[in-house]
């Protein structure tokens, strides 16, 4: 393992897990439809253990190139430089480092890829050409057919944007994105790119109620681009406890719908999924475990015309999974996700969840550090010829993290 790689980027990834509160305990007060329940055919399999020179800390979602793979995905460290690596793995677990990232190229890539046209573009949260000897503020890359990456636009920071972060998502052959940071207001932005590498902001946060901390990435649904702010909206101290916004290919925005931080969640830290014209997330907090800063975290559904429903309430138990991350897989109409911590031994589930609310647990994580099977799930889980595809943050054998399958229910 590359030994500073367990510094800034895990510390980045997992931070969050130190200023957990503790649920264990809180389903007395757990009002969600249906008990959760762990699966005994779940089929898990472990494909990789991640071991610092192949990668430290998978970030995000694997991304299929076709229709027979294999699937690509990034680590946020590792690598030769140890700034993160772009690879390929095959369904039987055989990984390839297709890219090490140097940090002139790009650094700390979490977002994923997006296929265009036969190739795949993704984002690095760090690196480029602003201000290289620092972190630099993100780039926009390619990975042509040839298996070769080219940075198609280096983020200059300050108004144009800064720390790419969420998968892209292409619509009618344009890109479209979200920052961190940067902008007019240093709150944030959604940018378009074309395939050569002309951007263009179309919304600068404001911070405070407009929001901030745009993490997830974006969803296209009636002629409208769909996200999230952690932050922003109203409640949960000045910081707001998050929202849902809208904005059009024009520049138009909207907030969708200001989480208060009860019963309806708060910090919506994911990405968005569209299930017949209804939009389905999760929080990162609230629910019924404790409210606000303090809940488990909830699944949610809401319309575009902004009508919230609380799907699921996470209970935190060693039966239920906590604070929810990385965004809803559907597949045969059942939503699939993972939890960071949580189940029977902490370290974080993979589960399901029906439309009307029935969430099962589908695998618990074994727990330790070094948990053979992985620990720590965030990133979205990906539907490939049969089986949900997913990574994890820590565990395996050296313990960088993992990739793993597991077997939809029936």
């Amino acid at each position: 393992m590359v030994a500073s790689s367990v510094s800034r980027y895990r510390i980045a990834a997992i931070a969050a897990f130190a200023l957990l509160v503790d649920c264990q305990g809180a389903t007395s007060s757990f009002a969600a439809p249906g008990a959760s329940q762990q699966s005994s055919t779940s089929g898990y399999r472990l494909l990789v253990s991640f071991n610092g020179t192949n990668g430290d800390v998978p970030y995000g979602p694997l991304t299929p190139n076709g229709t027979s793979g294999p699937l690509y995905g990034d680590s946020l460290g590792g690598g030769t430089y140890d700034n993160g690596t772009m690879f390929a793995v095959t369904a039987a677990g055989k990984l390839h480092v297709v890219h090490n990232f140097d940090r002139i190229d790009g650094a700390n890539p979490n977002g994923g890829f997006v296929s265009l046209h036969g190739a795949l573009y993704g984002t690095t949260s760090s690196g480029g050409t602003c201000y290289p000897d620092r972190y630099g503020c993100g780039t926009v890359f390619k990975l042509t057919r040839l298996g070769k990456e080219r940075v198609i636009y280096n983020f200059p920071g300050t108004a144009r944007g800064s720390q790419p972060k969420g998968q892209l998502v292409a619509v009618h052959g344009m890109l479209y994105g979200t920052t961190n940071f940067g902008g007019a207001h240093s709150s944030g932005t959604v940018f378009s790119i074309t395939p050569d590498g002309k951007e263009h902001i179309l919304y600068s946060f404001k911070g405070f109620t407009d929001g901030s901390g745009l993490n997830g990435g974006l969803v296209f649904l009636n002629g409208q681009l769909f996200g999230t702010t952690a932050f922003g909206g109203a409640g949960c101290n000045s910081e707001g406890c998050g929202t849902v916004f809208s904005v059009t290919p024009g520049g138009t925005k909207r907030t969708v719908y200001a989480f208060k931080g009860g019963l309806d969640g708060a910090l919506p830290d994911s990405g968005l999924t569209v299930l017949n014209g209804t939009l389905y997330g999760e929080t990162y907090r609230g629910g019924s475990c404790g409210y606000g800063l303090v809940g488990c975290g909830t699944a949610f559904t809401l319309t575009p015309r902004g009508e919230e429903h609380v799907l699921y309430s996470f209970g935190g138990s060693q039966y239920d999974g906590q604070n929810p991350s990385g965004g809803l897989t559907i597949v045969n109409g059942v939503l699939y996700g993972v939890t960071p911590v949580g189940g029977t031994s902490g370290a974080g589930t993979v589960f399901a969840l029906t439309t009307g609310g029935a969430e099962s647990l589908r695998y618990s994580f074994e727990g330790s550090s070094k948990g053979p099977d992985g620990a720590y799930p965030m990133g979205r889980l990906t539907f490939f010829r049969g089986a949900l595809y997913g990574t994890t943050q820590g565990g395996g054998a050296y313990g960088d993290g993992t990739i793993f399958a597991v077997t939809p229910g029936s």
